[in-house]
């Protein structure tokens, strides 16, 4: 049996096999399984070619056709597109039973009919595989040979040939169409993508299945429907997972999105808690509860479109998890299928997608921006990382974009989509959809349109819009004029300024989340300093007097003001040691003593406080650890590391931080000549990252290494620090057993 996607080539290779080997056969014969009775009528046609079919009987045809069958010997029968006719006693079974004496050819766009029977799965081809194909198309259907030279100095161009391919996946059959369109209307690669993407529904309607049977033509779309159809009619929910894909981008789509989701739904409510989203709220749809219910029921569901060569399992690094890819042309007719359902389906489908994505940030990551935007003064960290958001989420930024999008498109949406949507703003810190410009006046256009769309009265939706829009004023171009002395506010920033003021007027005793209106005044206060963004250096006197005890309220609605509160505190800390404060030599000299121990304990209290709310693995933790480790000598450095780096190598990433806290364990190990512990250290982390296939690279050149200095015989490793290289001076020490200093 071969099988795989509509449009593979399955139907080609087995009449290319035909045409090649059948000198080697007594007779060939076809059966079509497209359409109802389209098998009996072909054996019909082949017992009155075989002189068994009885008129006066016709009853009898079938089982004198596999009479035939029986006897003879060196046959080739193929059954063509078996979907619709595959049980245990179906017509296509009964040709393969171990009697017969010849050879039979199945196909099918379903795999689950081929565990039964020796297969061979028919996938996408390779890129040299396409232009080859690609090129003797054009050779075959293009006539005049200045045209052919042409076209074929066209393919040359490798960019555009791969563009095309990708637009396409691969599908043999649309590379097919493609070039004959290409050859037939004298078109480049490069203008038949772009007239592709632009009448992309015409185009993938004009793709048949076959070009050898005129009789059996319909095109790749007819197929799909049909496939889908199937689904629906088994189970629905199915059916509405392969659309919901649509809605996604269709490359890397992580099964942890998928997984899991109905207990993702939850938000931030209206008193500053992180609960349950009502049932009236759910973003997940009924039809799609059956396969969100559990692991299990969302593998039986991608199972089904796995069968039918929709989807692929694509693999990825140990600690990433699997991803799913929709192939793109399956992925656009989803798309233009789902624009044919009702309209409310349209719009429960759409609020999933952006559940899903908006769902699977932290729940600190769903808050709006509490921190302030900082242009001035950047640290070293700030260039590498920025202060928000804490996180950045790569793999869920191309699906981020475009959930972006079906967020204007959802009419009357519920507070929690409303909230999901403006989180998702976050994505264009650190990724583009179209341009800058374009990107920004998108954003503004967003929360204008939640601002429209929010039916309620409670003060969280209304606070968040606000920082939102601050958020986005900080990009606005009048504010480029910062330190000019005539400097003045568009109409659009005055109008935020006034309706901060309003808001924080009206709710000045009833805020439920004080940490939020704090945020919101530091808005006016900005203002108040000619709307200058610069902030003033922390002062010991400018720190508010907070103890340990106000960053452990992790319960009854609490959270969120200490977590706010340690945010603010830690960037006064990191404002505070501007260039990083890794070891207490390397300090600013004008910077009293004293006051770093100061700000080092506070440091240390802030990452305590981090450790309770969210985690030691946390980026928050980790981040405010670093700095509290600037006044500590090198044993406490290393004892206080050493469960923070032994966490981080359980699950190596390129995280910048994860990388700088191995090379400062490792130096204070060095430092303090424990060699052969650092030398251990080091093979454990070389084995950590091996096995998930990844390597220290985030590191390598970066400014913060110019304030460690890692030292090995004479040399400074800190430029270009490597493992290897390390471990390489490492074992020349211990081998010898003397230490260089």
């Amino acid at each position: 049996m071969l099988y795989g996607l509509a449009g593979s080539g399955k139907t080609e290779i087995a009449l290319q096999f035909a045409q090649e080997f059948k000198d080697n056969y007594i007779g060939v014969f076809w059966l079509s399984g497209a359409g109802n009775g389209s098998i009996e009528d072909g054996i019909e046609s082949i017992a009155k070619a075989l002189g068994v079919y009885d008129a006066h009987a016709p009853k009898t045809t079938l089982s004198k056709t596999l009479g035939w069958f029986e006897v003879q010997y060196r046959w080739l029968l193929i059954i063509d597109d078996i979907d619709g006719h595959f049980e245990s006693t179906s017509l296509p079974l009964r040709f393969c039973k171990p009697t017969m004496n010849g050879h039979v050819i199945l196909t099918s766009s379903n795999r689950q009919f081929a565990g039964t029977i020796r297969n061979i799965e028919i996938g996408h081809m390779t890129f040299d595989e396409g232009k080859e194909l690609v090129v003797s198309v054009i050779r075959h259907d293009c006539t005049n040979n200045a045209e052919v030279e042409y076209l074929l100095a066209e393919l040359e161009d490798r960019g555009a040939l791969e563009e095309l391919f990708s637009t396409l996946d691969g599908l043999p059959l649309a590379l097919e169409c493609a070039a004959a369109y290409m050859s037939r209307h004298r078109l480049t690669p490069r203008q038949y993508r772009k007239l592709f993407e632009k009448e992309s529904e015409y185009q993938l309607d004009k793709l048949s299945l076959t070009r050898f049977d005129g009789k059996s033509r319909h095109g790749v779309m007819k197929a799909w429907s049909i496939a889908f159809k199937k689904i629906r009619d088994v189970n629905n929910s199915v059916a509405q997972l392969l659309l919901l894909m649509s809605l996604l981008h269709n490359e890397a789509i992580p099964f942890n999105l998928l997984n899991n989701a109905l207990a993702r739904q939850q938000q931030w409510g209206a008193t500053g808690n992180f609960e349950d989203v009502s049932s009236s709220e759910w973003w997940i749809p009924e039809d799609l509860e059956g396969v969100f219910k559990s692991e299990s029921h969302l593998r039986d569901a991608l199972g089904v479109l796995l069968d039918y060569g929709f989807i692929r399992y694509c693999k990825g690094a140990a600690d990433d998890g699997a991803s799913l890819h929709v192939h793109s042309l399956v992925h656009l007719w989803a798309g233009i299928r789902l624009e044919k359902e009702e309209p409310e389906v349209q719009y429960q489908l759409r609020a999933c997608a952006i559940g899903l994505v908006g769902s699977a940030l932290a729940k600190q990551d769903q808050l709006p921006p509490y921190l302030p935007r900082r242009y001035v003064n950047e640290s070293a960290e700030d260039k590498g990382l920025g202060v928000w958001p804490w996180r950045r989420y790569p793999k869920l930024v191309s699906h981020a974009h475009r959930c972006l999008g079906h967020a204007l498109d959802i009419n009357s949406p519920t507070r929690a989509i409303l909230l999901l949507s403006l989180s998702l703003i976050q994505f264009l810190e650190y990724s583009t959809r179209t341009t800058f410009q374009e990107d920004l006046n998108f954003s503004i256009r967003l929360i204008e349109h939640v601002e429209k769309s929010n039916k309620s009265s409670e003060w969280f939706l209304p606070c968040s819009i606000l920082l939102w829009t601050a958020n986005r004023a900080d990009l606005c171009r009048c504010r480029i004029k910062v330190l000019d002395e005539n400097y003045a506010l568009c109409d659009s920033c005055t109008s935020l300024h006034r309706k901060v003021e309003t808001f924080l007027t009206s709710t000045r005793d009833s805020s439920p989340v004080p940490a939020l209106s704090r945020a919101l005044a530091n808005i006016l206060e900005k203002d108040k300093d000619k709307f200058s963004p610069q902030m003033s250096r922390m002062s010991t006197s400018s720190t508010p007097s907070r103890s340990a005890h106000l960053y452990n309220h992790t319960t009854d609605g609490l959270w969120l003001n200490s977590y706010i509160a340690a945010a603010e505190d830690y960037l006064r800390v990191r404002d505070f040691s501007a260039e990083g404060p890794f070891n207490d030599d390397e300090l600013e000299e004008s910077i009293d003593f004293c006051v770093k121990q100061v700000v080092t304990k506070r440091a240390s209290m802030i990452a305590e406080g981090f450790k309770g709310l969210c985690g030691i693995s946390s980026e928050e933790y980790l981040r405010a650890a670093w700095y509290s480790i600037a006044t500590l000598d090198e044993y406490q450095v290393s004892s206080t590391l050493q469960d923070i780096v032994y966490e981080i190598i359980k699950n190596p990433t390129h995280s910048w931080f994860h990388e700088r806290y191995i090379i400062r364990y490792a130096d204070s190990l060095i430092r303090t000549k424990r060699h052969p512990a650092a030398k251990d250290f080091l093979l454990e982390v070389q084995e950590a990252y091996k096995e998930t296939g990844r390597q220290l690279q985030a590191v390598v050149a970066h400014p913060l290494l110019d304030k460690v200095t890692i030292y090995s015989t004479h040399h400074l490793l800190a430029a270009s620090w490597s493992i290897d290289a390390l471990l390489r001076i490492l074992n020349e020490k211990t081998s010898r057993s003397s230490f260089i200093r």
